[in-house]
């Protein structure tokens, strides 16, 4: 059975690294879909039309069917991801006037979801991640909505671990908890090594030693 995974945003820094990033890590396969969604404004559509050319030359003998889509009402995605709106990095906004800014695309977006694909499974990436996540699960079974934030705080806290032992960071397991941002809780109960090294070891102990003596905030 093939499977569709639609992408809202799929124009923008994030959305598109992810499109290539789920090509190249081989999780669809031949006959599978990735849907490229677009804003409903022409130069959102000729955007994806020209990533997808692209996408296309690197990534045709996979048999994945790249398709554009050019509205949000559009979506028909098995799985769809979330990473429209504004972020911190396009102007000087804070979480909360990010909030402000992408409340009214979470809820336009939800209710075309609502409408279109009420059974699939959601995955935010926009940010305020928690404020998307509440607005989608208002909207939707809630227990299809996921969140990404602490996943990827988690993916950077391993990272951060990992570059003080030198090691990769595939041989490090770790958790954060909270808001993702500034207010995430790093775990330093959850922290593993996966390699019986005692000299790596000893050295993360007193990492975890020195974590208890630095304010949170």
């Amino acid at each position: 059975m093939s499977i569709s995974v639609s992408i809202i945003g799929a124009s923008g820094a994030v959305g598109t690294t992810l499109t290539t990033h789920i090509l190249r890590s081989g999780l669809l396969g031949a006959y599978d879909r990735l849907q490229l969604v677009g804003r409903g404004v022409p130069a959102s559509a000729a955007k994806l039309l020209a990533i997808r050319i692209d996408l296309l030359d690197a990534f045709d003998d996979a048999r994945v069917e790249i398709e554009v889509v050019p509205n949000i009402e559009d979506v028909d995605g098995d799985i769809v991801i979330v990473c429209a709106g504004k972020t911190l990095s396009s102007e000087p906004l804070n979480r909360r006037s990010m909030g402000t800014a992408n409340i009214p695309l979470f809820e336009r977006i939800a209710d075309a979801c609502a409408s279109r694909v009420p059974e699939a499974l959601f995955i935010v990436v926009s940010n305020p991640v928690e404020l998307g996540v509440q607005v989608f699960s208002n909207k939707l079974n809630r227990h299809r909505v996921l969140g990404m934030g602490a996943q990827q705080d988690s993916l950077r806290f391993a990272r951060a671990i990992a570059k003080d032992l030198e090691i990769s960071r595939r041989e490090v397991r770790a958790s954060v908890l909270g808001e993702h941002g500034q207010a995430m809780v790093p775990l330093w109960s959850t922290v593993e090594l996966m390699l019986p090294d005692p000299v790596l070891q000893d050295a993360l102990s007193q990492l975890k030693e020195l974590s208890g003596t630095i304010p949170l905030t």
